[in-house]
């Protein structure tokens, strides 16, 4: 079996890629009532089921796909910074100096 997996040729990634400013936009058209939510969807770029399900409950927050970080977002840039410095220098950190260091990181 192969160790590294390969997408398919042609298959879509499942990503949003519409914003929280579209979505706010959708919302007020719908407001307006001069177009159907389809109709508004293909104009933003919002899937139907997505804008009429947000829309009912008028949830305009945009959640990030995937686990959440255990620490903010800055000092995983500053972990992933370290530790491709600590390379180049010659000292390849492994696992179990990563899992370290993040450890005392969160305390």
């Amino acid at each position: 079996m192969p160790r590294k997996y390969k997408r398919k040729e042609g298959v879509q990634v499942r990503v949003c890629f519409w914003t929280t400013e579209s979505l706010q936009a959708a919302f007020d058209e719908i407001d307006k009532k001069t177009m159907g939510i389809n109709e508004i969807s293909h104009q933003f770029g919002i899937p139907s089921s997505i804008l009429r399900r947000r829309y009912a409950v008028k949830n305009k927050t945009k959640l990030t796909m995937g686990k959440h970080p255990v620490s903010d977002f800055n000092n995983e840039k500053r972990l992933v910074k370290h530790i491709l410095k600590l390379g180049e220098a010659g000292f390849p950190p492994n696992r179990q100096a990563i899992q370290h260091a993040y450890g005392l990181s969160i305390c």
